[in-house]
């Protein structure tokens, strides 16, 4: 009943890792649910917490729910943990980006930790796109050659 329940939220991928106990009359329920890969933390925090408010409103017996919301399937997909943190990552970087003044127009970088990779994205403002075109391959190019980094998307505001 508690998989139906779940399922039936917008945003949820998949849930898995889901155990319940009971301590008297109550009933507490843990479980990780898979969200797009893409959303934002926040967005990811909110899809987690209406998961928890439906458990707790449809299941009478349930009165906690932990929710652990992931980008990926963590039974299956390749572990992060060995990664770089994002201010470890971006000191690399750098360096391999010398001094190239294309990275000094770079508004945000979003790091994605997936099945083992890391998943770039950079924002450069829109009017650099045609007029710094070598220098954004290089950017690119750059990035690409981090051996933790699997795909890098650039972004155009």
């Amino acid at each position: 009943r508690t998989e139906a329940v779940i399922s039936n939220i917008h945003g949820v991928v998949n849930m898995h890792m889901l155990r319940t106990r009971k301590s008297g009359a109550d009933a507490f329920a843990d479980v990780h649910i898979q969200v797009p890969p893409n959303v934002s933390v926040s967005e990811g925090h909110q899809i987690a917490e209406a998961v928890r408010h439906a458990i707790i409103q449809e299941i009478d017996e349930i009165t906690d729910v932990t929710v652990h919301t992931d980008p990926e399937d963590d039974a299956v997909a390749k572990p992060c943990n060995h990664l770089p943190l994002r201010g470890e990552l971006l000191e690399t970087l750098e360096k391999q980006w010398g001094n190239l003044e294309i990275t000094k127009q770079l508004d945000r970088v979003n790091t994605h930790y997936l099945n083992g990779k890391i998943h770039l994205e950079l924002f450069l403002p829109l009017n650099i796109a045609t007029t710094h075109a070598d220098e954004i391959q290089q950017l690119k190019s750059l990035t690409q050659s981090h051996p933790d980094i699997e795909k890098v998307d650039i972004f155009y505001y």
